[in-house]
């Protein structure tokens, strides 16, 4: 808020989250983003959604404040999105009992299918398009290409540096060949 009461907003980290996303890790995130800018004495409230990993990121949060001699009461300060609640409420209103309930279903069956169509595919693709689907879903998820990386140095030793996986293509000279050497030494 600037000297005009006027509301500002701005972005001043977006970092790569590693990890899983629990309430400790995001806010150890948070706290470095804080940190970095100098600005831990001007927290004040948080709005989040109703995920139960957000109170205990706020908690956290509040350990850290605490720590350094600020007070912050984590229950008090913690506020619920509206527009998340407002949602929730037209679900529940729309279906009755359960709001996500036919959503749930829904994605679980179309999940389903394009898993057994994806199963499908894979087994009819060569050795080339095997390890390609298996790069692509590797590096689809960050705490997927965490935990290969970690196994990467769990095997050929801790000061390994980390090689990332290379997807073949057939626009890229020598991709085949580059991701089969790097598939190999791995």
């Amino acid at each position: 808020m600037d000297d005009t009461l006027r509301l500002h907003s701005r972005v001043l980290g977006l970092r790569q989250f590693r990890g899983k996303h629990t309430g400790e890790n995001q806010a150890k995130h948070f706290w470095d983003i804080i940190e970095t800018y100098q600005i831990t004495e001007k927290i004040s409230y948080f709005t989040l959604d109703n995920a139960s990993n957000n109170n205990t990121a706020v908690q956290h949060i509040a350990k850290y404040l605490h720590e350094l001699g600020h007070k912050f009461n984590p229950t008090q300060r913690r506020l619920r999105c509206f527009g998340h609640i407002i949602n929730l409420t037209v679900k529940a209103f729309h279906w009755r009992t359960n709001a996500d309930a036919f959503e749930i279903e829904i994605n679980s069956h179309q999940q389903l299918q394009h898993e057994s169509e994806e199963l499908e595919a894979f087994r009819q693709k060569g050795p080339l398009g095997k390890l390609h689907d298996i790069i692509t879903w590797i590096s689809r998820s960050p705490q997927r290409g965490d935990r290969f990386e970690e196994k990467v140095k769990q095997v050929l030793g801790p000061n390994t540096k980390a090689l990332a996986l290379i997807p073949g293509n057939s626009t890229w000279w020598g991709g085949d060949y580059n991701s089969l050497t790097l598939a190999f030494d791995l």
